[in-house]
């Protein structure tokens, strides 16, 4: 019985991965690496392609080849070697991380910042680890795949976590989901509103009403994670309304 069940899995498993392959292939989504032959700048050297301009790479300040980077990274290798071998949980921090993340978090006038090895890895940790039972997350439809990712992700691991998606850039589709999660008894905790920094005026100002307290009734302040700083402290048109009305007193 288990001879017969091991053949079925062990015969079952190649053949369907070489449909999905061949699917793939012949739809043209076969996805295969491009080999690069020295460092990241304007342009790179691919294997087989030779010297091509690089339009793809998240180097915008051109910092990954600055010979001031290059050497900080040597310098940095003779001191500490090529890494812990292990995670940071685990066996510990270097210095110039913490060190890192100081300068990080006075810059953005945080408490205290942490550092992950890519924004991918950042958006896979972030949801799971701030968000509870009982909170909902909003997400804009087109958010990042990382963020899709971590939300997602949150969603397993924390189950009764509440998910919910509204249209691109859309103030009216976000109102009307922000209202669905105030009346939902299931929402006891906090209203997550999850966009990428390209979100219009418009659907900042609806998120940040409904982080007012005011415009919330009473209920747990709204979060808004939309690469702003943003307190959940009163509105835009609560704000208006108090300085007419201290205007007014004087």
């Amino acid at each position: 019985m288990l001879t017969a069940m091991t053949t079925l899995h062990t015969s079952t498993f190649p053949s369907r991965t070489q449909t999905i392959l061949d699917t793939l292939r012949d739809n043209g989504q076969m996805k295969r690496l491009q080999t690069i032959e020295g460092p990241m700048d304007r342009t790179v050297r691919l294997a087989d392609r030779g010297e091509v301009l690089c339009f793809c790479s998240n180097n915008y300040l051109g910092l990954a080849n600055h010979p001031e980077v290059v050497e900080a990274g040597v310098a940095g290798l003779r001191k500490y070697g090529a890494g812990t071998a292990s995670v940071r949980f685990i066996c510990g921090t270097f210095d110039c991380h913490t060190a890192l993340e100081a300068r990080i978090a006075e810059f953005y006038g945080c408490e205290a910042a942490y550092t992950f090895t890519s924004c991918w890895n950042a958006n896979e940790a972030i949801f799971p680890t701030l968000c509870e039972v009982g909170d909902i997350i909003i997400s804009d439809e087109f958010n990042h795949a990382s963020i899709i990712d971590g939300i997602r992700l949150a969603g397993v691991i924390k189950k009764g976590l509440l998910r919910t998606v509204y249209k691109h850039n859309d103030v009216a589709a976000l109102r009307v989901k922000l209202e669905e999660a105030r009346a939902n008894p299931l929402v006891t905790g906090t209203t997550w509103v999850v966009t990428c920094c390209c979100t219009s005026r418009e659907t900042r100002r609806s998120a940040r009403e409904s982080a007012c307290h005011r415009h919330n009734l009473g209920r747990d302040r709204r979060r808004v994670l939309d690469g702003r700083r943003h307190r959940g402290s009163a509105c835009d048109a609560c704000t208006l309304r108090r300085i007419r009305r201290d205007a007014g007193r004087r």
